[in-house]
């Protein structure tokens, strides 16, 4: 909050009834689905309003929505699970019954100036922080990030719409960059008063298109990208008729009036201070989080560890060749390990997948693979051995069987996708 926030006319005209109770409602429904920044939006190392509602909604859950079976407090990445449904449907509720309760004891009042404009202040900083840690998480190559060997190899059928789309975007770092940019530019602007309005349109813009992508394609972010595009409204909304006055009309308008929340020069420069701590804070833990989970997710490659991409030329079984027939659910087609420590084995079939850890003694070659599964369930242990720089072979056991399989690298390089770059010219299109 600078100087803009305090030289301020201090309005008082009377509101419309709509009005006020619309804005009761808006202000109880904002604090309540985003205190103190948004579960589904935002990552805290402690959110005390996430704690509240896993307190509250697996009772509510049992007890007034009835469901058949518990609600699951378990963090998957989705941000539609049946907890953030029933949450929503509480937060909507409970907002209901207080704007009637509010509107019942304080109906004298005409207006709520004030309150409106902390609202405001709350709302612009929230969305700020929102977007600088969508921003980062994309312009830092976490969000997005570029499809490797099993995604390069999947056809367009075996893809789920959510993946058809990650790969899309994250196959330009160039294009992931510049979302991630607009996003950043759009919290820079919302955390000046001066141009929340320009902020709140240009995130309008760059979250409209999240929303409508993660409608469209399935992505499990959706109740949280509709309140992103909400949020805009709300933060727009008191400028529309000056913004359809000046942009539609061509007429001029006047500035938009606000209401002094400090008067003297101390509340000022405390307001300032607690707000560099906390854009600092929220942006050095953005960073913080997104480097371990970047350097998690891409660790750097181990020399003499099996890691990478590869089709299976051939696959021994107790002593027998397995003959790689289409629709084999048993026999290895490709598989891929990756320096995460994570892999997954493709079946001929084209529809049976594996998902193991493997754990590498790079000392003695081998490395032990477990299925991933709640428990997990024990695979076996296989000695891995580079025959060239494109061939490697695994001896051992799996599941309960001696195997021998011979593996070729699959070059994801060279894959179209990632091989064709950017250009000028183009005498034809490459559309393939």
């Amino acid at each position: 909050m600078t100087a803009g926030e305090q030289d301020a006319t201090v309005v008082r005209q009377a509101w419309g009834r709509g009005t006020l109770v619309a804005f009761r409602f808006a202000f109880v429904y904002v604090i309540l689905y985003c205190f103190p920044l948004p579960e589904d939006l935002s990552d805290l190392p402690w959110n005390p309003g996430a704690v509240a509602w896993h307190a509250v909604v697996p009772w509510i859950g049992a007890h007034l929505v009835h469901l058949s079976e518990p609600i699951s407090l378990d963090d998957t990445g989705s941000g539609d699970t049946t907890y953030f449904f029933v949450r929503l449907l509480s937060i909507t509720v409970l907002a209901l019954v207080t704007t009637a309760v509010w509107s019942i004891v304080d109906r004298r009042r005409r207006e709520h100036a004030v309150l409106h404009a902390w609202l405001r202040v709350y709302l612009r900083h929230v969305l700020a922080f929102v977007m600088v840690g969508y921003g980062l998480a994309k312009v830092m190559g976490v969000q997005f990030f570029a499809p490797n060997g099993d995604q390069l190899t999947l056809t367009y059928a075996e893809s789920s719409p959510m993946g058809l789309m990650w790969r899309f975007v994250g196959s330009s770092a160039a294009y992931r960059a510049f979302g991630g940019a607009l996003e950043l530019l759009g919290a820079a602007l919302l955390l000046y008063p001066a141009t929340t309005t320009l902020g709140a349109l240009v995130v309008a813009g760059v979250m409209s298109n999240v929303a409508m992508m993660n409608l469209c394609y399935d992505v499990p972010v959706k109740i949280g990208s509709i309140h992103c595009v909400l949020f805009t409204c709300l933060l727009i909304a008191p400028d529309l008729r000056r913004l359809a006055r000046f942009f539609v009309l061509h007429l001029p308008t006047e500035g938009a009036p606000e209401v002094a929340l400090f008067t003297k020069p101390r509340q000022r420069r405390a307001a300032l201070a607690i707000k560099l701590v906390l854009t600092v804070g929220v942006v050095a833990q953005s960073v913080l989080f997104l480097t371990k989970l970047r350097r998690d997710l891409y660790p750097p490659p181990r020399e003499g560890s099996p890691e990478g991409a590869f089709e299976v030329e051939t696959f021994t079984r107790d002593g027998r060749e397995v003959p790689p027939l289409v629709g084999d659910a048993t026999r290895w087609q490709r598989v891929f390990f990756y320096g995460n420590k994570l892999g997954r084995a493709f079946m001929m079939d084209g529809r049976t997948r594996v998902v193991f850890f493997h754990a590498d003694d790079l000392a003695s070659h081998t490395t032990t693979l477990t299925k991933r599964a709640d428990p997990p369930v024990p695979l076996g242990t296989l000695h891995y051995a580079e025959q060239d720089a494109a061939t490697l072979t695994l001896s051992g056991t799996l599941e309960g069987a001696p195997v021998e399989i011979r593996l070729k690298k699959i070059d994801t390089s060279k894959m179209p996708l990632l091989s064709r770059g950017f250009h000028w010219i183009s005498e034809r299109p490459y559309n393939r």
